[in-house]
């Protein structure tokens, strides 16, 4: 039963971060500095797009745990949780370095491989070629 409790609580939670999101969304998108270059996207239309979806998610995951009658188990102590976590910290901590010393591409690059690796990619080729494409294409979006 608590496991349920903690479950609507995260939706509520998640719901609660989308609507505040959503109000500063509206408020920078009706306040306006009359200094500033007009943005089609801008900060508030992307905050609106991405609070309505974080809303929607929450809202989502708050019904169907609501609605779910299954009991769920929770496994106290669980050690491959811990056994994947401290490599997920490690890859982090590898990450943040790297990001100084050698800049975003290199370090992302890194950062993934290091990930698929403690996820379980087997093949050091098919985990280079997927690491490369998604550091590739979160650098063509981003940067």
């Amino acid at each position: 039963m608590a496991v349920k409790k903690r479950e609507l609580i995260e939706g509520a939670v998640v719901f609660g971060i989308g609507l505040m999101t959503l109000i500063e969304g509206i408020r920078l998108t009706v306040y306006k500095d009359a200094h500033s270059v007009e943005d089609i996207v801008g900060p508030g239309r992307y905050l609106i797009f991405l609070s309505v979806f974080m809303m929607l998610v929450g809202a989502i995951f708050f019904v169907s745990e609501f609605r779910s009658t299954k009991e769920k188990k929770v496994e106290a102590g669980n050690p491959s949780a811990l056994s994947k976590t401290l490599p997920i910290i490690f890859a982090l901590v590898v990450y943040i370095v790297l990001l100084y010393l050698i800049g975003y591409l290199g370090s992302t690059l890194v950062f993934f491989i290091l990930m698929h690796r403690v996820m379980g990619f087997k093949s050091w080729t098919a985990n280079i070629a997927v690491s490369a494409g998604i550091a590739l294409a979160l650098y063509g979006l981003f940067v």
